[in-house]
């Protein structure tokens, strides 16, 4: 059958609210669906979580969103362009005051005004590679992470 294997990490922390979460992105092949997501100013608990997040998808579509008791709501999105794989990816999302910026490879992407996660210091990894009858996601497959990093701005 047909699914995804996620792997989700998160990290409660005393940062500012004025941070960012920056990750180093690999894709090992090009798997549709597979995603990356960094996010920052996490906080709360699985159902009401709260944070921004930046998704770089397989396709090379990049969306900012935020997530409010834990409804998504995606923010802005852009067409980055054809991916390669083997060739890292930094993905930053910064949340400065309501001014919410995403980056890739230390250029802004996308950028937009939000006043709906105030608080909360932590940061949020997800990796979702899908899962077919021939393929089983994992850290061969999509995406793999390295370099995570929260920064008080």
């Amino acid at each position: 059958g047909t699914g995804s294997s996620t792997v989700e990490a998160f990290l409660t922390a005393s940062s500012n609210a004025d941070c960012a979460a920056e990750v180093d992105a690999y894709m090992h092949t090009n798997v549709s669906g597979a995603q990356i997501v960094i996010a920052c100013r996490q906080s709360g608990v699985f159902a009401s979580r709260n944070y921004y997040r930046l998704a770089l998808l397989a396709d090379g579509t990049l969306t900012l969103a935020k997530v409010v008791s834990g409804t998504y709501t995606s923010l802005a999105s852009t067409a980055y362009g054809t991916l390669s794989t083997g060739t890292p990816y930094t993905l930053r999302v910064e949340a400065i005051g309501t001014a919410i910026k995403a980056y890739v490879n230390g250029v802004q992407q996308l950028s937009v005004t939000d006043s709906a996660v105030t608080s909360g210091g932590g940061l949020a990894l997800q990796i979702a590679n899908p899962t077919t009858a021939t393929t089983v996601g994992s850290s061969a497959t999509g995406w793999a992470a390295d370099a995570v990093r929260l920064y008080n701005t």
